[in-house]
């Protein structure tokens, strides 16, 4: 295994041109040292990836790089592309994908949050007041990201009333739309369904039960794969790992049941928090590449992406600054960066 000094070191070698050109070459294999799902595993940055200035942004993606990762999860937000009706900015995103796209990952675009103008009340969590507007939306996100993103998901937790608080059938009819504008546009693009959170009782409903009434609103052959978000626990290191992986097994066999066997469940969000009261980096780590190990080992898992590149603050006690997968906040490698970094090293 590399040591923390030899990884921080890499870290730095990454930020030159030549270096960043090597791993454009190297990004599609080097995961093979690491027992992952056949689509490979990527992380995602969250909202906060469109407001990093270049610096940062080249850091994070030059670690999710070297940490042998196929693909970045972004998000292609409806309330930033568009604040005005018809008045459309891409530029935020632009420089993202761009940047991605540079070193060689495939990006999963996230569409989703209302803006103000197209909803008469509520939050960007709520569906807009007409579903024609998101159609419009998607099929320009399509035709605008035509060469750079063809693997789309359509909103975040659709089954979480935090992040979407409408109905299912709600959401099945943006699905629906979405798909048929974006195919139009790309004719192989790949459309997932919204990362699914676990049930909470009051937030969010099963994965299966979410699925299952997809499917009864007429849903089916409108996507090509169903995402999930199979945290173990946001808070603590205390977890119920067969609970949890139920949830996702149970929402397979409502896919199978409609006769959607060959489509894949994709981990599009996953993450430990190593802030005090949770867990450690090593056993952090450790989850990591159990959880890649296993999907490795179920076929009818897609593809894994792990939340978040980067913690976002440096105090210990507050459990969302601490998700960083791959580095702290000033940029050190920590633990799960060391032994991906190893796996990829070995692979070449």
């Amino acid at each position: 295994m590399i040591s923390m000094t030899t990884a921080a070191l890499m870290l730095m070698t990454l930020c030159s041109p030549a270096a960043r050109a090597d791993e454009r070459a190297d990004a599609s294999s080097r995961s093979v040292g690491v027992a992952a799902p056949r689509q490979g595993y990527g992380f995602t940055g969250g909202t906060p990836i469109l407001a990093l200035n270049d610096e940062a942004l080249s850091r994070q993606l030059d670690a999710v790089v070297a940490a042998g990762s196929r693909w970045l999860r972004m998000p292609i937000n409806w309330v930033v592309a568009e604040p005005h009706r018809g008045e459309r900015d891409w530029s935020r995103m632009d420089r993202v994908v761009r940047a991605a796209r540079a070193r060689g990952l495939t990006v999963l675009g996230v569409l989703g949050s209302t803006p103000d103008w197209a909803r008469s009340s509520g939050t960007p969590a709520s569906p807009p007041d007409d579903p024609r507007d998101f159609r419009r939306f998607a099929k320009a996100a399509a035709r605008h990201f035509k060469q750079d993103v063809r693997h789309w998901e359509v909103w975040n937790e659709p089954n979480h009333s935090s992040f979407f608080d409408g109905t299912v059938e709600e959401y099945a009819e943006l699905l629906k739309l979405a798909h048929r504008a974006i195919t139009r546009v790309q004719h192989r693009a790949t459309i997932v369904v919204g990362g699914l959170a676990r049930s909470s009782l009051g937030q969010s409903s099963a994965p299966a039960d979410f699925v299952e009434e997809l499917y009864a609103a007429g849903a089916r052959g409108h996507f090509d794969g169903v995402g999930a978000h199979p945290y173990l626990n946001a808070a603590t290191a205390i977890f119920d790992e067969d609970r949890v992986w139920g949830e996702v097994e149970d929402a397979r066999k409502v896919m199978r049941r409609n006769g959607d066997r060959k489509l894949k469940i994709w981990i599009t969000e996953i993450g430990w928090s190593t802030w005090i009261g949770g867990w450690t980096q090593d056993r952090a780590a450790d989850q990591a590449l159990s959880l890649l190990q296993r999907a490795h080992d179920l076929r009818w898992v897609g593809m894994v992406v792990m939340y978040t590149i980067q913690d976002r603050g440096t105090n210990p006690l507050q459990v969302h600054e601490n998700y960083g997968a791959l580095l702290t906040a000033d940029g050190s490698p920590k633990e799960l960066f060391v032994r991906l970094s190893d796996g990829a090293t070995a692979s070449e």
